[in-house]
């Protein structure tokens, strides 16, 4: 929050998880407190608060008022952020089946942290958003799209969101309907499109094409944007990665962005990531640590998978089983694919546990009918995992 000066401290021991998180707490400077002997010890409360809307929970340092504990300013009692094991949000809800972008992206709007889900309307396929809440029974229904209609037949997918300098900046890939084109679709390219007066805007010019592709995740890390693309080759439905990035100030330049070659940045051929799905993963800070995650599902795959790496950049370790997708168990065309992480939901209590949403999709010839005759099997799921 602004003017919160935020320090690193251990959490005090009488109050610690078995195992201890103290390592992972974080704790407000509250400067002297020459009172706080009047403060019942036992009675001290755990406060948090959010740099930004969708950013983590962190625990800050109740502060001692005469003979009361009180969370400092822009803090908040701590409340586990998210109650449920296994969610299907906005049940009923009209979203556009793709089999890959109905799960849920964060993106912060205004001072809210919303979902946002692609939606059938009248005028295509739009974008809608909710804000987060702590229970999946209380997500509200979206009141109306957020972005624009857009150019006959196309649409766009938000594969992540960044906070930048100048604002909140989406990862988009711009789709045209194309019955020629394989699944129906044609890309259109990736652009970085933005937030304002509470709007999601697509009116950049196209940043990346197929051939450098780099439209799958996005983070920021050390004045730096980066992002990840998997151009191809494809190996056993997993598509080779790699990555590019480019300064913040400079983040809309084509010319400022640079891939990761085999001889440095922008030096050599195109260094291997990982391995990924088509369209949309997740990287993300490692909660537990000071490392980065990247979650994602195979081509056509029935399960989420797990890689780490110290650096953006890597290198990035083989990956692992994060999670067995939960699939209609009577379709063998169905797969899982389209992760995300919701860091707005971690607990500062239980680093080692994440909140992932994903879609699911078939590759059934009556995939409509099966969807129509058991919605709940094919509805985007919002679930808690734990960390190998």
């Amino acid at each position: 929050m602004p003017g919160l000066s935020l320090r690193f401290v251990p959490f005090f021991a009488s109050l610690a998880l078995a195992g201890c998180y103290g390592a992972h707490e974080r704790a407000l400077d509250a400067g002297p407190q020459p009172d706080a002997a009047t403060c019942d010890p036992a009675a001290r409360p755990r406060c948090t608060h959010r740099d930004a809307p969708c950013d983590p929970l962190a625990l800050v340092d109740a502060v001692c008022v005469a003979t009361t504990w009180q969370c400092p300013p822009g803090a908040a009692p701590y409340e586990r952020p998210w109650q449920d094991d296994r969610c299907l949000p906005l049940r009923g809800v009209a979203f556009f089946p793709d089999g890959v972008h109905e799960s849920p992206v964060s993106v912060p709007v205004g001072v809210s942290c919303d979902w946002i889900f692609p939606l059938e309307t009248p005028s295509g396929v739009q974008l809608v958003g909710v804000p987060v809440a702590s229970r999946c029974d209380a997500l509200t229904a979206p009141t109306g799209p957020l972005d624009d209609a857009h150019a006959m037949g196309s649409y766009f997918a938000v594969e992540a969101a960044i906070v930048t300098p100048s604002g909140t900046r989406l990862l988009a890939r711009g789709w045209q309907f194309d019955a020629t084109a394989p699944f129906g679709v044609r890309a259109l390219g990736v652009e970085l499109g933005h937030v304002a007066g509470g709007r999601l805007r697509f009116d950049a010019p196209v940043l990346f094409d197929e051939t450098n592709d780099l439209g799958d995740a996005a983070i920021v890390d050390g004045g730096f944007v980066y992002a990840y693309g998997s151009p191809g080759p494809t190996h056993d439905l997993e598509e080779d990665s790699v990555v590019g990035r480019a300064p913040l100030d400079a983040l809309d330049d084509p010319a400022a962005w640079s891939v990761l070659g085999e001889g440095g940045w922008a030096v050599g051929a195109p260094l291997r990531m990982f391995g990924s799905g088509p369209h949309r993963a997740a990287v993300v800070p490692d909660p537990r640590s000071t490392g980065f995650l990247h979650v994602y599902a195979a081509g056509f795959g029935r399960e989420l998978r797990l890689n780490t790496a110290p650096r953006p950049e890597g290198p990035w370790t083989a990956s692992v089983l994060l999670l067995p997708c939960e699939l209609p168990a009577d379709d063998p065309g169905a797969y899982c694919a389209g992760p995300q992480v919701h860091r707005e939901l971690l607990d500062p209590l239980d680093p080692g546990a994440l909140i992932v949403s994903y879609s699911i999709g078939t590759t059934s010839e009556d995939q409509a009918e099966r969807r129509m005759r058991d919605p709940d099997a094919y509805w985007p799921h919002v679930v808690r995992v734990r960390l190998p």
